[in-house]
């Protein structure tokens, strides 16, 4: 029997990530540390669960890319590059401005502005400006937003 290697013991198998010990799944991809039963169908497997609120699924119930879990109530949410998209706008002050509310409240949160990819193209003042934040803060981040009046609803 191979002995564990601990330095692999707490990388995601599917992402490569790093996965916290104390975490049953990849934070950033939703792969299961252990199949488990899913929560919709007990008696079907899921080896992954939703990036954002950590709810099971089975392959009937997975939803979302192929790099990122998402259960039925988050399909919706933008994952781009592991990070999940809370915030929208057209203007980079905005976003700077979300983003900081985010930061101070705990969130991590990021700038992603099609401004600062040269692939992308820019339509000047009508380029979309994203606020991203770790998937499995995507709740608390849209829960703050709301409390700020930022957003209306999920």
């Amino acid at each position: 029997m191979p002995v564990p290697n601990p330095a692999n013991q707490h990388t995601c198998r599917k992402c490569g990530r790093k996965r916290s010990p104390d975490l049953s799944r990849c934070a950033w991809c939703g792969t299961l540390a252990r199949a488990a039963p899913c929560r919709a169908h007990p008696r079907r497997v899921a080896m992954e669960a939703c990036v954002a609120c950590g709810t099971r699924l089975c392959p009937r119930c997975r939803r979302g890319p192929r790099y990122a879990a998402l259960c039925g109530h988050h399909e919706s949410v933008n994952i781009i590059s592991g990070w999940a998209e809370v915030y929208r706008t057209a203007g980079e002050l905005d976003a700077d401005m979300v983003a900081n509310i985010l930061l101070s409240a705990g969130v991590e949160a990021q700038v992603l502005s099609q401004k600062d990819s040269a692939n992308v193209v820019s339509f000047g003042g009508l380029s979309v400006v994203r606020v991203l934040v770790p998937p499995f803060q995507y709740d608390e981040g849209q829960r703050l937003l709301e409390e700020e009046g930022i957003i209306t609803g999920g």
